[in-house]
C-alpha cells in the first residue's frame, strides 16, 4: 500500500512547481489576449514586461521581477513547512 508519508516528497515538488508556474505565467497571455478585456488576463511577468519593454522604466520593472522573486521565495518556504511539519523521525 502506498502511504501519504511516501508521497509527501512528491507533492511537495508538484506543489511548488505549480505554484512557481502559476506565478510565472507570461507566454499565453501575451500571445493569445495581451491583457485581455478590462485587463482581466494580466499577469505579474506580463506586468513586469509591460513595464520593462513597453513603458522603458526598467528600475521599475526590476523591483517588480525581485518583489515577486521574494513571493516565489515565501510560498515555496510555507509550502515546505507544512510538508515538512508531519514528517516523522526515522
Amino acid at each position: 500500500f502506498i502511504t501519504w508519508p511516501q508521497l509527501r516528497p512528491t507533492t511537495f515538488l508538484v506543489s511548488t512547481m505549480s505554484i512557481i508556474g502559476a506565478l510565472q505565467l507570461f507566454d499565453q497571455a501575451f500571445v493569445l489576449t495581451q491583457g485581455g478585456p478590462a485587463n482581466v488576463t494580466k499577469t505579474p511577468v506580463y506586468l513586469i514586461y509591460q513595464q520593462g519593454f513597453n513603458q522603458l522604466q526598467m528600475g521599475y520593472a526590476s523591483a517588480q521581477a525581485f518583489v515577486l522573486a521574494m513571493a516565489i521565495l515565501i510560498f515555496s518556504l510555507i509550502n515546505m513547512r507544512i510538508t515538512k511539519a508531519e514528517e516523522p523521525i526515522v
